[in-house]
């Protein structure tokens, strides 16, 4: 939706008076998606923009699963002991997390500041909604 505008493409009379309110029309574009995060690696490029690359962080994903057969030789997944899962080249005795990258944002230093004051905003509610849920 665009917002109104003058369609007429005469010169409009504006009043004197400066508007105390300014009216910002929204839309989310075709490719807007939501993605969860579990952190973010930070950057500073050269012109001073600062990139926040959001990752997922989990274990490896398997490089195989392996299934026994049942009596009748179908593949028996009743139980979790009949299921082997193979990760190949990981060491058994340390824990691997892999970090996913899944998007990037790059901003200005005003952009970053604003994003900084809303996620300050964000966390200050979320404490104190979590405060009150565990009274």
């Amino acid at each position: 939706m665009k917002p109104p505008g003058n369609e007429t493409g005469k010169q409009e009379v504006v009043s004197s008076e400066v508007s105390q309110s300014v009216k910002i029309f929204t839309e989310k574009d075709a490719a807007f998606r939501i993605h969860h995060a579990d952190g973010a690696w930070g950057m500073l490029n050269s012109v001073g923009n600062i990139q926040l690359s959001f990752f997922v962080e989990h274990i490896p994903m398997p490089s195989a699963v392996i299934f026994r057969k049942d009596a009748e030789g179908r593949m028996s997944i009743a139980n979790m002991a009949d299921v082997t899962v193979a990760h190949d080249d990981i060491d058994p005795e340390k824990l691997v997390l892999v970090r996913n990258y899944q998007s990037a944002i790059v901003m200005s230093l005003p952009a970053a500041k604003q994003v900084a004051v809303v996620l300050a905003n964000f966390i200050d509610m979320a404490e104190v909604q979590i405060r009150e849920k565990n009274e």
